[in-house]
């Protein structure tokens, strides 16, 4: 999740909910 860094760090974090998680989603 590069091109929303806010989206990325929620997915890192594993609780993200958005349409772009990151790494942890």
């Amino acid at each position: 999740s590069l091109k929303i860094l806010n989206y990325n760090l929620r997915g890192l974090g594993g609780g993200s909910k958005q349409p772009d998680v990151g790494a942890g989603g």
